[in-house]
């Protein structure tokens, strides 16, 4: 046990002993890696991979279970679980055209930011999730999901109105946003450390794209770029330029209309991405 600031930097200064870490030869052998784990995960970001925060909850609790072996496995876990649902987002990225947000099933980006922002949707829909913890980022993802019902229609030609071209500006400002509120969160390439620490070895660093850091994975195989976008995307958006002023005031008008009708049902805000998921 320690008390005080003392004997917390006694404690890291023990866990970064060399010596020490031939302790961890032991699997079965209660870890001090714990804690310098549980101070990291700490300090993090309140958006950061929903494993993440079930680790810190489980270290929070005083146990002789603190072992290197169940470190390992929530290490491993946690590492998969947030580039997994990273790899879903940057795949999209890659490839922001009509045609791609038209065979795109909205729910699982919506499904995967939930996690990468520490929240357990449950049986709840993504956004009703978020509203009840992070208000202002579900707004957001409700502004993303009506935008792409909207680019879904236009790019199948039920669209009463078609404005596919402002509307994908839009789609991909909206877009950034919501990735640049999740990029902090991204800790995969610090906390994979802790892995050396207790002698495993977790593979090579992977792609961060949207990362601070600008880490990549060597070999990893990158989508179509942005700038090869299908031709009739950038068609529409070269012939909406000239009257793109009044498009825009139309179409802001428009979209903040249906995202003020979207919030006002914050109860409920998805039941037509529920009745798709069903």
């Amino acid at each position: 046990m320690f008390s005080g600031i003392g004997g917390q930097e006694r404690i890291e200064e023990q866990a970064l002993d060399e010596r020490l870490f031939e302790a961890e030869e032991e699997p079965d052998g209660s870890s001090p890696v714990a804690i310098l784990i549980m101070k990291k995960l700490a300090d993090a970001p309140p958006m950061m991979c929903l494993s993440w925060k079930k680790m810190f909850t489980e270290l929070s609790i005083p146990s002789d279970l603190h072992t290197t072996s169940a470190l390992v496995e929530w290490l491993n876990k946690s590492l998969r679980e947030e580039e997994t649902h990273w790899n879903i987002l940057e795949s999209l990225e890659n490839t922001l055209t009509m045609e791609r947000l038209a065979s795109t099933d909205i729910n699982q980006i919506l499904d995967s930011i939930c996690v990468l922002s520490g929240v357990d949707s449950g049986v709840k829909h993504p956004i009703e999730a978020l509203q009840e913890h992070f208000m202002f980022f579900a707004y957001d993802c409700i502004e993303l999901q009506s935008m792409h019902q909207r680019l879904r229609d236009t790019y199948l030609g039920h669209a009463i109105q078609s404005r596919g071209a402002t509307t994908l500006k839009r789609f991909k400002k909206t877009w950034k946003l919501i990735i640049e509120e999740l990029k902090p969160g991204r800790i995969a390439v610090e906390m994979r450390q802790y892995l050396g620490m207790l002698g495993e070895d977790f593979g090579p660093v992977p792609k961060k794209s949207f990362s601070h850091t600008g880490e990549s994975v060597p070999g990893d195989t990158i989508p179509e770029d942005i700038n090869t976008q299908d031709a009739d995307s950038q068609d529409s958006d070269s012939e909406d330029s000239d009257s793109e002023d009044s498009d825009s005031e139309d179409s802001d008008s428009e979209d903040t209309n249906s995202q003020a009708s979207d919030i006002n049902t914050q109860e409920s805000p998805s039941t037509e991405s529920l009745a798709s998921r069903d």
